[in-house]
């Protein structure tokens, strides 16, 4: 074990180990200029094929950590398994076949691990490699990367810890339990270096590399851009507060306009992208409001900027109509808004920030500026009433612009969240730890159990379908405007035809009818709509064949067998 000290010693520590650091890329950037590239310690960094409900995109994450590294004078590859369709021999022929290699790092969900502990297995049956895990699932569930044959793991913002970490594999005298962030194995037992702060000035960051760019491009994938890290809400189910709390330092950071408009401009010159998806987990947080619209409008103004869309994720109380107004018009032509729920009281469960009235607004503006919207749902948990289902399929009724993914919706309770010790400290709820980390549950009111199987067993049985349907609109595909509008009219008969089936097995539940006899009658109902889905389904792929689009996902793994 090492010996945590005090914040005066762990800071000058890290002050010694960066000063370090930084003689070493001193040093490698002056390499003479007559030596071999190959002779440069090289790093793989690789994300291992994913059987996932999601499509392939870029990775911005291994794209900053490569861009970081390069500026330390390190070699770097990066060999993208989902995004390439590269098979698992592909991706560890690749990684075994670099020269000089130093380090192998992989980007990770928990529901990945499987994957990724083959690669690691079969990379180190071939060489002998340290091999460090980083992302969301490793920070959060380390110990399973660590029993799965990982040598380190890289808990938070991956930047200054990857970079530290290499400095020290490639030299000699430096401590590895001092590397900010690392989880490791000594004598059986896991040992955590105390997190870095993470980067508060995010235009000091170089921007990502692109070394899968054209692949994407290939593909009409967007070009992922960040322009800000966290977010400021406070929901008990999110991920994004829980990842950020590892962290000392501002929950929520942005890139200036004109940093921001540099990237978007390069990326449009050099490779002649238009379409972008900005991954922020929340796009609009103070102090961006109207006058950073303005800001950023007239800055991709000046810039020639004008043809370029781009998509977002944003919290509905951020919202005004002058904001959405202004950034339709420079090319805001879709989002993710997280609603949630429409119950008060169920929003007051999952403390929530934004009201019934600032999601009706959000609502509102969107469809007036015709910026399409995937609506974020969390219909069940486990102290979901019926009362609450009914004030939900009353407005979901009433609501004629949002698109979804299907009705079947329920808090994901990661890892790390609030929401997890919530429910592990509730012995009334029947619960379990799922095999790809989260926790599952059943909810407390029976006649909500028997809806929340019944709406299980429907969506499950034509969720690749919703999946299809909507990822034009929310990956988003790089298509011509006029033809997201097919896509969403597409994806609004497949939310009808969702709540004519909530609206039945709501009134039964009502009645009493019982768990078995509504689960005997779903069915029924999905045999009986089973022409209908096909036939979407055939509709779509009709217009990605138009589009020049291709789908290949795998069905939802959170939904259970079918």
């Amino acid at each position: 074990m090492f010996n945590q000290g005090s914040v005066f010693a762990r800071a000058f520590l890290y002050l010694t180990l960066y000063s370090i650091c930084v003689i070493s890329i001193i040093d490698k950037l002056n390499f003479d200029k007559e030596e071999d590239v190959t002779m440069r310690q090289t790093i793989a960094l690789t994300v291992p094929y994913s059987n996932t409900h999601r499509t392939a995109e870029e990775n911005l994450g291994l794209g900053y950590l490569a861009a970081t590294l390069r500026l330390a004078g390190f070699r770097v590859e990066i060999i993208d398994g989902w995004l390439e369709n590269l098979s698992h021999e592909e991706i560890v022929n690749c990684v075994v076949a670099l020269p000089n290699l130093l380090l192998v790092g992989i980007s990770a969900y928990r529901s990945s691990l499987e994957n990724a502990a083959r690669l690691v297995r079969d990379i180190k049956n071939r060489i002998s490699i340290p091999i460090v895990a980083g992302g969301y699932g490793p920070t959060f569930f380390d110990e399973d990367f660590l029993a799965a044959g990982f040598d380190y793991v890289l808990r938070g913002e991956g930047e200054k810890s990857l970079s530290t970490l290499a400095c020290v594999l490639s030299e000699s005298g430096l401590i590895l339990e001092n590397v900010p962030g690392i989880s490791m194995l000594s004598m059986g037992k896991v040992v955590r270096g105390s997190m870095s702060h993470c980067v508060e000035h995010l235009d000091s960051l170089p921007f990502p590399a692109r070394d899968t760019v054209y692949s994407t491009i290939h593909s009409k994938n967007p070009i992922s851009v960040s322009t800000s890290r966290g977010c400021l809400g406070s929901c008990l189910f999110c991920a994004v507060s829980a990842f950020a709390r590892q962290h000392d330092g501002t929950r929520w950071r942005e890139r200036s306009v004109k940093n921001i408009v540099n990237e978007l401009e390069m990326l449009h010159q050099k490779y002649g992208a238009k379409c972008f998806k900005f991954v922020d987990d929340s796009f609009l947080e103070p102090p961006r409001g109207e006058i950073w619209a303005e800001s950023f409008s007239n800055e991709l103004y000046l810039r020639g900027l004008t043809e370029i869309s781009f998509r977002t994720q944003v919290r509905a109380d951020r919202l005004t109509n002058k904001i959405v107004e202004i950034l339709s018009g420079c090319g805001w032509f879709a989002t993710g808004l997280g609603v949630e729920n429409w119950s008060v009281s169920a929003l007051k469960r999952m403390n929530k920030g934004a009201s019934i009235a600032d999601n009706f607004l959000a609502m509102e503006y969107l469809e007036r500026h015709g910026v399409y919207v995937q609506m974020g749902m969390i219909l069940f948990d486990w102290d979901t009433t019926l009362v609450e289902l009914k004030e939900n399929l009353g407005i979901l009724k009433d609501l004629s612009w949002p698109v979804t993914k299907g009705i079947f919706t329920e808090t994901y309770v990661s890892a790390g969240t609030p929401n997890e010790r919530l429910l592990l400290s509730r012995s009334d709820v029947q619960q379990k730890r799922s095999v790809l980390g989260h926790l599952e549950y059943r909810p407390c009111v029976p006649e909500v159990d028997v809806v929340y199987e019944a709406l299980r067993l429907w969506h499950r049985s034509h969720s690749s379908v919703y999946d299809h349907a909507i990822n034009p609109i929310t990956a988003p595909k790089a298509i011509d405007r006029s033809m997201y509008r097919k896509y969403h009219d597409i994806c609004r008969r497949l939310y009808s035809m969702d709540l004519v089936f909530f609206e039945r097995v709501l009134e039964m539940a009502e009645h009493g009818i019982s768990k078995l006899d509504v689960q005997t009658e779903t069915m029924v109902q999905v045999s009986d709509f089973q022409t209908d889905y096909e036939r979407i389904e055939r509709e779509i792929v009709l217009l990605d064949q138009v589009c020049g689009i291709g789908y290949s996902a795998y069905p939802n793994p959170f939904l259970g067998e079918t």
